[in-house]
């Protein structure tokens, strides 16, 4: 299987329900970044963004929308990587 090298690039976006504390949201967002330094031979560089999220709609196509706690985008050196990543134990929903 011939292997993809150009990077591919994610968006995460966070929204928290309201009883979340600013405590327990910055929790979340310092796992979210920690499972990217944990791999960081997967990815171009790590995470940028957060707050406000105010990504780019000629990158994103997505409309902004004011739901959103917290936004990233990264870049994993490819597609492959991307998949590899994703298979990581550190996810949770």
């Amino acid at each position: 299987m011939a292997t993809s090298s150009k990077p591919v690039t994610r968006i995460a976006c966070f929204r928290f329900e309201s009883a979340v504390t600013p405590e327990q949201k910055g929790d979340r967002a310092r796992a979210f970044l920690g499972l990217y330094r944990q791999h960081q031979d997967l990815i171009v560089a790590m995470p940028v963004g957060g707050k406000p999220l105010n990504t780019p709609l000629n990158l994103t196509n997505v409309k902004r929308d004011s739901v959103w706690d917290l936004g990233f985008i990264v870049s994993f050196k490819s597609e492959e990587a991307r998949q590899q990543f994703d298979k990581e134990d550190g996810h949770v929903s």
